[in-house]
């Protein structure tokens, strides 16, 4: 067999460590690329305190496609520091009659010779470079170097893949700037649904919203959040403030009803919007939140209401099309968003109102006002 192996602390991994092992494997007609998740790389330690089993579980729901690509645990089944040497050592034991072929980018390639024993990889391994889109590193200079030094020429591809990195996408986590063009879209998932990179403030209040909710409940919150993100950075609003009040918006759906009728200072019986006039309340109350923004697209998210911002734009519709949702007429609503926040807004109180009409339920005065809002504004 022809084995791959392309090592890194993927935190998180993405599409360019991907690209990189698709290359490799269809230029050297690779039979399996090993995705090999480091435990404890001894030059350099793993960020933002994202445990090893985190960033194997992100490398294992990325491994899709190709069907040659694998994640491996080997380096976290290891103790202590864990040199490449050592992990193609054990390779070599596990599948003796195969060649093995390390494959890095152009940057581990300027600094391989620094590698804990080179000359011992080199006789393990063929090493192969593949390099980065727009960038020109020498690559040709620093093989000629190694070739001198080890006797063994390191084998350069021509097919380059993009330049991104993991610190740029924990950069743009932490700023709730979209990130679904940089990972897999399973992998972006599970970083909001762990709350994986985000600032420390944010990540307590993950942490406190998961218990108070049912996991059902959680998962919905977790694809407003994504939803809310997309639509702020699409829109022009606030992507921090989307995510954080998309995180809230349901805070106080699972509270006693009693203390639920009482915080939401609402007194049209209508029990099926208490909980985000509730909401506003706990946030304030119980998670400190002060920004009049935020709480305000928390309490208008199941109902509207006249003169809506973009912020609560983006929290009651993230609300209804986040892609968890599968009701009927769905696919409806998220058509609704090319045309625009209030254009949309406008096709979601419509549709909700024939909805409630239909049903008998009660339509709430603050539903009935924003129709009215978005219908005026509309016809200018």
């Amino acid at each position: 067999m022809r084995l791959g192996i392309l090592g890194g602390t993927f935190n998180p991994i993405h599409r360019a460590h991907f690209q990189m092992a698709a290359v490799a494997a269809k230029a050297l007609s690779l039979d399996r690329v090993l995705m090999l998740v480091a435990a404890d790389p001894p030059h350099k330690t793993v960020d933002d305190g994202v445990s090893a089993a985190d960033r194997y579980r992100m490398t294992d729901l990325a491994c899709r496609e190709p069907d040659c690509i694998f994640p491996c645990d080997l380096e976290l089944r290891r103790f202590g520091k864990s040199y490449t040497v050592d992990t193609l050592r054990t390779l070599k034991k596990q599948y003796p009659d195969s060649e093995l072929f390390l494959i890095i980018g152009s940057d581990s390639l300027q600094a391989f010779s620094y590698w804990h024993m080179p000359g011992e990889i080199l006789k393990l391994a063929q090493l192969v470079c593949v390099p980065r889109t727009g960038i020109s590193q020498g690559d040709v200079a620093v093989a000629d170097l190694l070739e001198k030094s080890f006797q063994k020429r390191p084998i350069l591809l021509e097919d380059a893949v993009p330049e991104i990195s993991s610190t740029m996408i924990r950069d743009r986590i932490e700023q709730a700037l979209p990130i679904s063009h940089l990972v897999d879209g399973q992998v972006e998932w599970y970083i909001y649904e762990h709350g994986l990179y985000f600032p420390e403030s944010l990540k307590r209040i993950h942490g406190q919203v998961e218990k108070m909710l049912p996991r059902k409940r959680f998962l919905h919150t977790v694809g407003v959040m994504l939803e809310s993100v997309r639509l702020a950075n699409l829109w022009g609003a606030d992507p921090q403030k989307a995510r954080l009040a998309a995180l809230l918006h349901d805070c106080a759906k699972y509270i006693d009803p009693r203390k639920l009728v009482r915080l939401s200072g609402d007194d049209t019986g209508i029990e099926a919007v208490q909980h985000a006039f509730a909401g506003a309340a706990v946030a304030k109350e119980v998670f400190g939140i002060q920004d009049p923004q935020v709480l305000e697209a928390v309490r208008l998210h199941c109902t509207g209401d006249t003169g809506m911002k973009l912020l609560d734009m983006v929290i009651y519709l993230a609300d209804i099309t986040e892609q968890s949702r599968s009701f009927p007429g769905v696919e409806d609503y998220r058509r609704a968003l090319e045309a625009g926040p209030e254009e949309a807004m406008l096709f979601a109180l419509q549709r909700g109102y024939e909805r409630l009409l239909l049903e008998g339920g009660g339509i709430h005065p603050a539903t009935q006002r924003a129709l009215q809002y978005f219908q005026r504004r509309l016809r200018k």
